[in-house]
């Protein structure tokens, strides 16, 4: 009898063992022209990602995101990207090139890949950067992608779902999730009103209070 629990128990272990240590990424399935691309990565890495191992693709070609970067928050790695209003509507994906990591016991140097799709839709406005950690006080640009005036209302915002992702949400269902994940969340900052002409662009400062990860909704 203690043989056959012994057994078991390894057997769970190694069935365990590599999804665990894999690499595992989340991003959104579809973005609007002009949107801002955010992904998140996580995963036993040796080296951290820079943005010299970020590459874009269309389809099977090479394709120029000019305004993109990463950043490293609590371990996990956030690149985002300004999608151009002139990208042709596609199947795109990031590879993440030349960065080693742990697939269960082994170091490996395979491709990590991120797929979206680029719908043919505009955004009704775009923010720059996607992700940012500061030490100190800092802004974002926010530029409206309509042809009418457009209000904007802007705070922070504490997501419990950040770091409690057993309900199977994950990191962009608490973003861009409905009814629920917005239950979850708890202002902490009251939101701003700001109203942008067609085409104009604002800059929005912010005010480092105290370390903590939030979000800018």
């Amino acid at each position: 009898m203690n043989k056959k629990i012994l057994f078991f128990f390894i057997v769970f272990l190694l069935a365990i063992i590599p999804f665990v240590c894999a690499v595992q990424t989340e991003i959104k399935e579809n973005y609007k022209l002009g949107e801002t691309i955010i992904s998140k990565v996580s995963g036993n890495f040796l080296q951290n990602i820079g943005k010299q191992n970020i590459y874009f693709y269309r389809r099977h070609m090479p394709s120029a995101f000019p305004n993109y970067d990463v950043k490293k928050i609590n371990n996990d790695f956030y690149i985002y990207a300004k999608i151009p209003l002139e990208k042709t509507p596609d199947n795109y994906s990031i590879h993440i090139k030349n960065v080693r990591h742990m697939e269960g016991a082994k170091i490996v140097y395979s491709d990590i890949i991120l797929n979206f799709t680029i719908i043919n839709e505009t955004a009704d406005f775009s923010i720059y950067p996607g992700a940012i950690i500061s030490d100190r006080d800092f802004y974002i640009e926010v530029q409206n992608l309509l042809n009418n005036n457009l209000n904007i209302n802007i705070g922070i915002t504490e997501n419990k779902s950040v770091t409690n992702e057993s309900d199977g949400g994950g990191f962009f269902s608490s973003l861009f999730g409905g009814k629920k994940e917005q239950e979850n969340s708890t202002n902490t900052q009251t939101p701003e009103l700001i109203t942008l002409l067609p085409g104009e662009t604002k800059k929005i400062d912010f005010e480092i209070i105290q370390t903590e990860f939030k979000f800018i909704t």
